[in-house]
């Protein structure tokens, strides 16, 4: 048996008064270390036992604590456990308490539990279980270990080769610490010591173990060892880290997203049926877009937020629920005043997250465009207006003189009053119809998709302009007869006449010039790659081509480039007059434009507007077989 006995004076200065030579071969130090004071007793305790410490080296009681263990690091730095004895008795020569302490090494004592390698079904258990399994004696000795124990023990190769030893043996220290905090619970009198652990292996893997520890006793009901058992649940604690990790990565893009993020819950009767959605959790920008507390919605049912006048929102929440497919929506809370892009994905446990995109300054922007736009529109065909004035009038002028003459017949000749009647009335008819053609150029007559004859509204156009135009502009027009209606809105569709021709007579200035307007049916064929001016593909189809030529400047490249920016005019140059407009109707309506045009040489203006077959109006296209002919 390995031990060394030490007597020392608890004082101020607690004195080593012996120590007998056994001691450098229980610690490592010699007896002068200790007599010097060169090292202390006290010091070499570890600091996990200090509850034992101070029992000992206390000077207000006399009291002597039964056998007990503790740990002492030895002079090459190891820790040993030691099983030990302690006597104080009041001292001699001015010594309050002399402490009189017997140091037994565990590992050297007779085993208190008998070791499990004499037991053959033991030993058995033992190389064949996947857990880990041991058995301690009273002073933390090994009696017995499963075999997958030895994968985290060194040196060991059998569980055998650990019975004797201390975990400080086989362990790290940081990881011996660990596992025998538990034991000194079971050896105070606990039914049974818990706690997930680090484990680490011989080839530096680390893990984790459920650890138990239960005591053995005695017939007399004396705590003679304990045993373990210790499951591997690295596998289950990674993923509640990774489980972790992916919960506070989450809740980190939750709360820093930009967009408002609220999850919900479902409320359901006895029967299943949907009754309302309940908000869980939502981030900052949720509350900030919302105008709202986190505690105003939190836990509040939906329509208590989002407002309960049979919200449209609710439908799309019910088809998200049932169908659990995502859904995309724009709605309008009129108690917020605001409009927002909603996004709606399914979540777990059947509920579901709502993603809000507060868009009211997008709309708004959207409608103020909308309004300078069509601000724009009526300015340009107030301007083109303006351009016919001078026709317009002497046309009314004509008109009012029929009739003021037809006036002056009737009330002389009474008897022929009908036939001068007749021919006011179709002077009248025909003012009549000049004011329609003014409201539907200046945008004031109500705009309606309807079957337009494209050739007619044409050669109106073009007589209307003739009367307005300089005497040294000439406009020839060949429309051909076998065009189709298109459809479209009238009014747009005139004002698209009206501008390139207008545009046409102006580019050729004070000189002498013609304006070509012609109308014709044109097919595209499929893998022609026309294009338009934007740079896209025109579609394979019928199209009426509208065909506008002047031989008047020309553009320059950068006229060109600018043509259809809105406020962007040359008017001065003879160019450009509602062109934006002209672009904006012709995209609406399906069709393309082309521009040809050399500075100094003319230009030429091709539009096409899309042919619609069937009585209905439909969308279909010819085919490509009927384009076979082109």
């Amino acid at each position: 048996m390995l031990e060394a006995k030490i007597c020392l004076a608890l004082t101020d200065q607690i004195s080593v008064l012996s120590v007998s030579e056994s001691i450098e071969d229980l610690l490592g130090f010699s007896v002068d270390d200790f007599i010097s004071a060169r090292v202390s007793l006290k010091d070499l305790i570890h600091p996990h036992d200090i509850d034992i410490s101070e029992v000992l080296f206390s000077r207000g009681s006399h009291h002597t604590p039964g056998p007990f263990n503790i740990r002492i690091r030895q002079a090459n730095g190891r820790i040993r456990c030691i099983r030990g004895f302690c006597e104080k008795r009041s001292g001699d020569n001015g010594v309050d308490v002399t402490l009189d302490l017997l140091l037994q090494d565990a590992k050297s004592l007779k085993r208190t539990l008998d070791d499990a390698v004499s037991v053959p079904n033991f030993r058995a258990i033992m190389d064949n279980t996947n857990d880990y399994i041991y058995f301690k004696d009273r002073n933390h000795v090994f009696t017995g270990a499963s075999q997958t124990l030895v994968s985290l023990c060194h040196p060991a190769e059998h569980w055998s080769d650990l019975i004797g030893q201390t975990d400080y043996d086989v362990f790290p220290e940081e990881y011996a610490d660990i596992y025998y905090r538990l034991e000194k619970q079971v050896f105070a009198g606990a039914l049974v010591a818990h706690e997930i652990q680090k484990t680490l292996t011989n080839d530096g893997e680390s893990g984790w173990v459920d650890n138990r520890k239960y005591p053995i006793k005695n017939e007399n009901g004396e705590i003679i060892g304990l045993y373990g058992i210790a499951r591997d649940i690295t596998e289950r604690k990674q993923m509640e880290e990774n489980l972790i990790e992916s919960e506070y990565k989450f809740r980190s893009l939750f709360e820093e997203m930009t967009e408002g993020v609220a999850l919900h819950s479902v409320i359901r009767d006895d029967f299943g049926t949907i009754l309302n959605y309940r908000i869980e959790m939502v981030n900052p920008a949720y509350t900030d877009i919302l105008g709202l507390s986190p505690e105003e919605v939190t836990g509040k049912i939906a329509t208590e937020v989002y407002g309960s006048d049979t919200p449209p929102y609710l439908k799309e929440f019910s088809e998200v629920v049932q169908a659990r497919k995502s859904s995309r929506f724009t709605t309008f809370y009129q108690h917020m005043d605001k409009y927002f892009d909603i996004s709606v994905i399914p979540w777990e446990s059947g509920g579901f997250a709502t993603i809000f995109l507060d868009i009211t300054s997008r709309i708004k922007a959207e409608e103020f465009k909308r309004q300078q736009t069509e601000q724009l529109q009526q300015s340009q065909r107030l301007e083109s207006l303006g351009v016919l004035a001078g026709g317009i009038a002497h046309d009314f002028n004509n008109i009012l003189a029929i009739i003021m003459g037809n006036c002056s017949l009737a009330q002389m000749d009474p008897d022929g009053a009908g036939e001068y009647l007749l021919q006011i009335e179709k002077a009248a008819e025909r003012a009549a119809g000049l004011c329609r053609q003014m409201l539907t150029y200046a945008g004031k007559a109500q705009s309606v998709q309807s079957q337009v004859d494209i050739k007619a509204l044409v050669d109106d156009v073009v007589m209307m302009v003739k009367s307005a135009i300089r005497q040294n502009v000439v406009i020839k027009h060949h429309l051909s007869a076998e065009i189709p209606p298109i459809k479209g809105d009238a009014s747009q569709l005139s004002q698209v006449a009206l501008n390139l021709i207008i545009n046409a007579a102006e580019a050729i200035g004070e000189a002498q010039g013609v304006v070509q307007v012609s109308l014709a049916k044109t097919g595209i064929e499929a893998g022609q790659s026309e294009k338009d001016y934007l740079g896209k593909i025109i579609p394979p189809g019928w199209y009426a081509c509208l065909e506008v030529t002047d031989n008047g400047c020309g553009m320059s490249d950068e006229i060109y480039n600018r043509v259809f920016e809105p406020f962007y005019t040359t008017k001065f140059t003879g160019r450009g007059l509602g062109m934006s407009a002209v672009l904006g109707i012709i995209t609406a309506q399906g069709g393309a434009i082309q521009i040809f045009s050399r500075q100094g040489k003319g230009t030429t203006f091709k539009v096409y507007f899309l042919i619609q077959i069937g009585d209905s109006g439909g969308d279909e296209t010819l085919n490509q077989s009927a384009l076979a002919g082109c």
